[in-house]
């Protein structure tokens, strides 16, 4: 991913349905512009943290149940919060210093 020194890259990790959970923040998104879906496969990653992270995003599509709150029992929701809190250290630390990566997960509430 090339990056502008003047614009600094910013992508945000969250799941949503059937995408991969990396989404490219736009400079209008202040503005209400939505964020760019990612393709993992563009960006330079292990083949094990892109499996990682799909894996991540499978298990979202798997508690999904729209437009309610997603299923599962706390202690599976909060482990699933966990591993994605871990990808995104993991992410950052592959991205390296060029490409800010932020949490963007908000748990969806009853």
């Amino acid at each position: 991913m090339s990056q502008d020194a003047r614009e600094p890259v910013t992508l945000v990790f969250k799941a949503d349905f059937g995408a991969d959970p990396l989404w490219r923040r736009t400079p209008a998104h202040a503005a209400g512009v939505v964020d760019l879906n990612v393709d993992l496969d563009r960006l330079p990653l292990s083949e094990e943290l892109k499996s990682d992270v799909r894996a991540w995003a499978r298990r979202h599509d798997e508690m999904q149940d729209p437009p309610n709150p997603l299923r599962g029992s706390e202690e599976e929701l909060n482990a699933w919060v966990a591993a994605g809190r871990d990808l995104v250290l993991r992410l950052r630390t592959e991205l390296g210093p060029g490409v800010e990566v932020v949490d963007g997960y908000q748990p969806h509430e009853p």
